[in-house]
Parts: structure tokens; C-alpha cells; sequence
């Protein structure tokens, strides 16, 4: 299986790095998303069987003298995939990162990126892999990351706390070369907002 790695830099540049048949390739990223497998080559091309996705709703069409009303709102992107595989998460993620919506500054930035990995998830139970009848694993998004490059904050969740986290890379000071941890796994929290209520 190949592995994948995904690079960006501050000023927007993104690559991709894989390892395929001990083989390393390095591809300019000019979408900054990835998924699994297959390769990241391979992906891109199948952008080319949803050339006519858009983001714009489709009010009617014609067939033949048949007039073909809209159902409503979401008809510019029928037909995006929705299953949980890498060829269709990769499809999504390319999509849903090049909306309409440009973020004016990093704090929406970061809040669109989180929109965007919701769209993602995988939750326990929906891919299970079998061997002789029996389960052996399941995937799961086990975590979630958004990194501001510009800003240096790295904000994370993990698959039993949704609450965001972050850890802003300037107030921690790397000059022993020491390596860093940091516990991610936390028990999930509710914040209790009935007093709010008026």
C-alpha cells in the first residue's frame, strides 16, 4: 500500500509525497487536499468524471420538449459522491475546499476547513473489514487536524472529543531539541448552557 504525505508551506504551496512499489513520488498539489488510496496521480484524473459539478443550482433543463424542474437547493453538485472511499472522499474534499466562500482571514479559514473535514468523517461502524466472517478492523477517523501556516496554530480533535484544541507553535520553545508530547486523548465535554436559558 502506498503511503501518503501531504506538505504545504505558508505561502500556499502544497505537495504531495508518496511512496509507491518503493518508488518515491513527489507532485505539485494544486487543490492542497488527499485521501487514501489509489496513487495521487490517479485522483486527479478522476476529478475529470465530475467536470460538470458546480456549486450553482440548476433551476431546469430540457428534455426534448420536457421541461426538468430543480427539487431545490443543492442540484449544482448531484451526483458528488457520498460513499466513504478515497476516490470519492478526494472528490469531496476537492469540491467542498474550492466553494465560493473565500475566507477574508484565518479564524473563517480555519472554521470552513472544519466545515469541510465534518463532510469527511468516517464514524466507527461504516467500514468494517472481514476476514473468514470475522472482524478485524474498522476505519475511523481516529483524528482531525486544521493547521494555520500563516499564524502557526495547529488545532486538532480526536474521534472521542469533538471539542477543538489547539497548540500555538510560537509559544513553545523548540531550542533544546528536545522532543515534545502531547496527550490528545481526552474524555468528550459538554458545555451545560441550560442557565442561558431565558
Amino acid at each position: 500500500m502506498p503511503l501518503h504525505h501531504i506538505v504545504y508551506d505558508a505561502q500556499g504551496g502544497c505537495i504531495v509525497i508518496e511512496c509507491v512499489e518503493g518508488e518515491l513520488n513527489i507532485h505539485e498539489n494544486p487543490l492542497g487536499v488527499i485521501t487514501n488510496n489509489p496513487t495521487f496521480d490517479w485522483h486527479l484524473q478522476n476529478l475529470s468524471n465530475y467536470v460538470d459539478l458546480t456549486p450553482v443550482n440548476i433551476k431546469s433543463s430540457k428534455l426534448g420538449d420536457f421541461k426538468i424542474v430543480g427539487t431545490g437547493n443543492g442540484t449544482g453538485l448531484l451526483g458528488l459522491p457520498g460513499d466513504n472511499t478515497s476516490p470519492s472522499r478526494f472528490v469531496r474534499a476537492a469540491f467542498y475546499s474550492h466553494g465560493e466562500v473565500k475566507p477574508k482571514h484565518s479564524e473563517e479559514a480555519v472554521t470552513l476547513a472544519w466545515h469541510i473535514l465534518n463532510a469527511l468523517d468516517i464514524p466507527e461502524g461504516l467500514v468494517v473489514n472481514e476476514e473468514l466472517g470475522m472482524v478485524v478492523s474498522r476505519d475511523i477517523a481516529y483524528w482531525s487536524v486544521v493547521r494555520d501556516l500563516t499564524n502557526k496554530v495547529y488545532y486538532y480533535r480526536t474521534y472521542s472529543d469533538l471539542n477543538i484544541r489547539k497548540v500555538e507553535l510560537d509559544r513553545i520553545d523548540f531550542s533544546s531539541g528536545n522532543i515534545r508530547f502531547l496527550k490528545m486523548s481526552h474524555e468528550q465535554n459538554y458545555v451545560d448552557v441550560t442557565d442561558a436559558v431565558k
